[in-house]
């Protein structure tokens, strides 16, 4: 959003709340991420390459802000009680989504799920992430939004 005191991502913009209504799943964002379409597909190198792109952080405050936010998610969505009508599974699946995340993985599918330490991305701005992570992924400049759910 561009504000008369700054530019900001919105609060919420990207949550289909789909994910949880068989016949109604669709994965796609909005907007690609990284050029990345896939919520599936997300990773933090996708969010610290799409923040890169807009030039507008340093690369290790990316990091941060990256590793706070998720860090902050997670903690919230432990503690939270969700609220009546909310689908089934749709927290634990966002704390799962969040967790693949700060390990630094994409998103990817759910398989079993077991409780995980939740490192910082810090491995992504030193150039140490895995080689798979690494690959030239061809770029597009879009905005950009995150789907957790």
């Amino acid at each position: 959003m561009y504000l008369p005191t700054g530019t900001e991502l919105s609060q919420v913009y990207d949550a289909p709340p789909n994910l949880f209504q068989e016949g109604l799943i669709k994965r796609n964002l909005a907007f690609a991420v990284d050029g990345q379409f896939d919520h599936r597909r997300m990773s933090v190198e996708r969010l610290l390459a799409e923040v890169k792109s807009w030039r507008v952080l340093p690369n290790r405050r990316a990091g941060t802000v990256v590793t706070e936010m998720l860090t902050a998610l997670d903690e919230a969505v432990a503690t939270i009680t969700p609220p009546k009508g909310v689908s089934a599974g749709m927290a634990e699946q966002v704390q799962w989504n969040v967790r693949r995340l700060l390990a630094g993985s994409e998103i990817s599918r759910r398989k079993r799920w077991s409780s995980a330490h939740a490192p910082t991305c810090s491995n992504y701005l030193k150039g140490s992430a895995p080689a798979s992570n690494r690959r030239h992924r061809p770029r597009t400049k879009t905005n950009s939004v995150l789907i957790l759910g």
